[in-house]
């Protein structure tokens, strides 16, 4: 399905714009540095509501694992936590 040059899937009653890989990878980087370098299952959360692509929950959770913000933060709510 195609619209304004625009690639769709359905997905169940849900309509999600396809996305290459390479475009997912920029759009995840840039999503998790503007929503504050939250969480895998959060940006997961958000970005599977709107867009499908080639190994998205792999590069979600390569992208999250490799931000240094996000790991310092994950680290500081463990140990804020004990």
């Amino acid at each position: 399905m195609t619209g304004n040059n625009i690639y769709y899937k359905q997905d169940r009653k849900k309509r999600k714009i396809v996305l290459r890989e390479k475009w997912s990878r920029i759009l995840i980087q840039k999503s998790h540095e503007d929503f504050c370098h939250i969480g895998i299952n959060q940006i997961g959360t958000k970005m599977k509501l709107f867009y499908t692509a080639p190994n998205l929950s792999d590069n979600i959770k390569l992208i999250c694992k490799s931000c240094e913000t996000f790991l310092n933060n994950k680290i500081r709510q463990t140990r804020d936590l004990e």
